[in-house]
């Protein structure tokens, strides 16, 4: 994947949307050793990002309504950026 390829400037997208680096290779049709190769030598396009280290209370409202409305754990989870393991802590009042 070179710097002007399309597949690098979608990965390059999709990784400032929060996307992690197994669903990008597997959107752009690579491997993530290839594809976290490409964000080492070019963290420019790629920032490393900061861990959020906990949720806020307002997160956590949303993620049991989420749980609520019948979504799965790996739903919220993707869509708060969490585990889906700490969505099961959430839900269960953990």
């Amino acid at each position: 994947m070179r710097r002007n390829d399309p597949d690098y400037l979608k990965a390059k997208e999709l990784w400032a949307h929060g996307m992690s680096a197994k669903r990008i290779a597997y959107e752009c049709g690579t491997t993530v050793a290839a594809l976290t190769g490409q964000m080492q030598r070019h963290r420019e396009d790629f920032p490393i990002r900061k861990r959020q280290t906990t949720l806020t209370d307002e997160q956590r409202a949303e993620v049991v309504r989420m749980r609520e409305s019948g979504m799965t754990y790996r739903q919220i989870a993707e869509a708060i950026g969490v585990h889906y393991n700490t969505v099961g802590r959430i839900v269960h009042g953990r």
